[in-house]
């Protein structure tokens, strides 16, 4: 799936190279060179480049272009059709049904994200999650139909050619990812929301790189440019145009195209296009190693909460259950208490579970408990105390209670402070057995993420 310029997201054509790598060399009245450079080794005589997307005869040269760089040269081209705003937004609104017990769960993880800070009220409702998804995304292939969408021209600003095209290749290597390995089979058993994250990452991070190289391409370069530097440089400037937005809603948009191409991209300098296609077999399960791999792959050991007891209170009922991985923990931070040092926080994070409960009357009051564990017990000692340090500027803690032990925090919160010290009593209770080993028939079903499902119903972009 290809996002939209709109947010400046995975825009990889002319402009955001010249950034990038600087502009060539060539006279303006002359043809750019042949492109030679080392990432299209093999695949020289095929087209580099722009065209007219809406021809078949384009679309044939770009997948051809694709097969080659992606090594699938018996692949399929999928169909590919065109249409406008409104047209993507019926279809995704008619496919946006909710049973009841979905809609509860929504309404109550929304409840518990507006107490974090996290969301604001309707934002997670499926038709805002569709008009986002339109809004943002210029394209987008479907591992359930096998087609590729491209959204089609609106207003009288003159078609962009090279765009066209970048877009079309990006979308062609969803369609052999799927045709490879199978999109679903990627997501098999991902059961939170940094896991789904960490595996859209992938998917999105290769189709990203390989765009980068057919515009690369498309320029001229006879030399590879510097494509980590490439799909990175502009992350500052679109943290900030994401700022009024809840990270849980455009992480998927934001975090696979540009962390993610960078990782794909350390990927492929250890060991080549094999190994990339390789890690579809086993994909990453967290953001962390994602986020960590700055120039080079780092994959530090993950905990699970699994099988640990859960807080609970008899007029409770747990609805959600979650983990929502190091970077919404940074932007959490970064939003709330800028002063803290967040990269730090994210390096010591390795694992968290949010838990969120409503009341069984009809009132329903909702309760959410999220706990962060560090890599050692002074990680989260420093935490707990830049939390308390920060007691004037943190506005949730008049509504909150902080808890530590050893490696784990927790930020307890409802909409009943009342509530509160029964709460991190039940909390305390639960934990006193978190050091022992429970048997496998004591551990509790995993919940699937809410989160993650609600992400799922829109397709690759």
């Amino acid at each position: 799936m290809k996002l939209s310029s709109s947010i400046a997201l995975a825009r990889f054509g002319s402009l955001a190279l010249l950034a990038a790598f600087g502009c060539h060399s060539d006279e303006a009245d002359e043809p750019a060179p042949y492109a030679t450079l080392p990432v299209i080794a093999g695949c020289e005589q095929q087209s580099f480049e722009a065209c007219d997307t809406l021809e078949e005869e384009c679309q044939r040269r770009v997948f051809a272009t694709m097969t080659c760089l992606r090594q699938m040269p018996e692949a399929v081209m999928p169909p590919v059709r065109v249409l406008t705003s409104a047209e993507q937004l019926a279809d995704f609104q008619a496919d946006a049904t909710e049973d009841p017990d979905e809609v509860k769960s929504r309404i109550v993880l929304e409840r518990a994200l507006v107490l974090l800070h996290l969301a604001q009220r309707d934002e997670l409702s499926p038709d805002n999650q569709a008009q986002v998804f339109v809004d943002t995304t210029a394209a987008y292939y479907s591992s359930d139909t096998g087609v590729v969408t491209m959204s089609a021209q609106e207003g009288d600003e003159p078609r962009d050619l090279e765009s066209d095209t970048l877009t079309l290749a990006h979308e062609f290597v969803h369609a052999l990812q799927d045709q490879d390995v199978g999109i679903g089979s990627v997501f098999a058993g991902s059961e939170t929301f940094d896991d789904y994250l960490a595996r859209t990452s992938l998917v999105e991070g290769e189709a990203t790189m390989q765009e980068a190289f057919v515009s690369a391409a498309i320029w001229g370069f006879d030399d590879n440019p510097n494509f980590r530097e490439h799909f990175t440089y502009w992350l500052t400037r679109t943290d900030e145009q994401i700022q009024q937005q809840s990270p849980l809603l455009i992480a998927p948009r934001f975090i696979p195209y540009s962390y993610g191409s960078r990782f794909v991209y350390n990927v492929y300098e250890h060991g080549g296009l094999e190994e990339v296609r390789a890690r579809f077999q086993e994909p990453p399960h967290s953001v962390l190693p994602i986020l960590l791999s700055i120039d080079q792959l780092q994959e530090p050991p993950l905990e699970s909460f699994a099988g640990l007891a859960e807080p609970a209170l008899d007029s409770f009922e747990q609805v959600v259950s979650d983990t929502l991985g190091p970077w919404v923990l940074q932007t959490f931070l970064q939003r709330l208490l800028p002063n803290l040092p967040s990269a730090d926080v994210v390096k010591a994070w390795r694992g968290d579970r949010l838990l969120v409960y409503s009341t069984l009357d009809t009132g329903q009051t909702v309760t959410a408990l999220w706990t962060l564990r560090f890599v050692d017990g002074a990680g989260a000692a420093k935490f707990e105390n830049d939390l308390r340090n920060e007691r004037q500027a943190f506005p949730l803690l008049a509504s909150s209670f902080i808890s530590r032990r050893d490696r784990d925090v927790t930020l307890g919160l409802s909409e009943d402070s009342s509530s509160l010290p029964a709460w991190s009593a039940a909390l305390d209770l639960a934990q006193q057995s978190w050091g022992q080993s429970a048997p496998p028939s004591a551990a509790p079903p995993p919940m699937r993420s809410r989160l993650a499902q609600i992400a799922r119903r829109l397709p690759c972009r």
